[in-house]
């Protein structure tokens, strides 16, 4: 693998430990009350670092697409993308923590009162 010193696999690093963090985050969430102060400060840190966590995933890919040609091989390129798609199924995975919650707060948003003619 290319070494730390290259800026992908130091925000890949970065986004890798965040990823472990949220995970750990969750574990901690399963542990307290399903309501009340303290559960939806958790739920709200938790909700944050994976909106950070997608972030980081969009600048890992567009590092991918802007490298140049032969920079790296076509063995690593791959590695890399099999990296980033293992983050960003972490990232999909950990974003069931927080639908509840967003859907809650847009309940009575025009968004949900549209109905759909098909």
């Amino acid at each position: 693998m290319a070494s730390s010193a290259d800026p992908w696999v130091r925000e890949h690093g970065e986004a890798a430990r965040l990823a472990d963090d949220v995970a750990s985050m969750v574990t901690d969430r399963a542990a307290l009350p399903q309501s009340g102060l303290e559960a939806m400060r958790h739920t709200s840190a938790i909700c944050s670092k994976i909106t950070i966590l997608g972030t980081r995933l969009d600048t890992l890919e567009g590092m991918l697409a802007r490298l140049p040609p032969k920079s790296i091989t076509d063995k690593e390129l791959h590695k890399r993308r099999d990296m980033l798609n293992c983050l960003a199924y972490k990232y999909i995975s950990f974003g069931r923590h927080c639908l509840p919650r967003i859907l809650s707060q847009n309940s009575d948003s025009s968004m949900t009162s549209h109905r759909v003619d098909r």
